[in-house]
């Protein structure tokens, strides 16, 4: 849930402030009650609500993949050295028999 830093700030994972958020929204709590539900601030609340509500739109753009960074040439490049280490390994264990 929360971590804290070494001025002994609180830090919330995302998967948390989306949760906060969505409860939030739905209209069936108060802020008063999420906050207390969740152990936060009421402010803290109502931004991560207005933060969701004003960003909820981008998860419908169409090409949203296009968003996220293409990693294949890295990926191709992670496996050709997997692959190389495996086969030096092999090879290494073959040795100490």
């Amino acid at each position: 849930m929360a971590k804290r830093t070494t001025t002994n700030k609180k830090i919330y994972d995302a998967k948390f402030k989306a949760d906060v958020a969505l409860m939030a929204l739905s209209e069936l709590h108060t802020a008063d009650a999420v906050a207390k539900h969740f152990a936060v601030h009421k402010t803290q609340v109502n931004s991560w609500r207005n933060i969701l509500k004003e960003n909820a739109a981008q998860l419908f753009i169409k090409g949203k993949h296009e968003l996220l960074p293409d990693n294949s040439e890295e990926i191709a490049r992670y496996k050709e050295v997997i692959g190389d280490l495996t086969m030096e390994n092999t090879l290494l264990k073959k040795k100490l028999r």
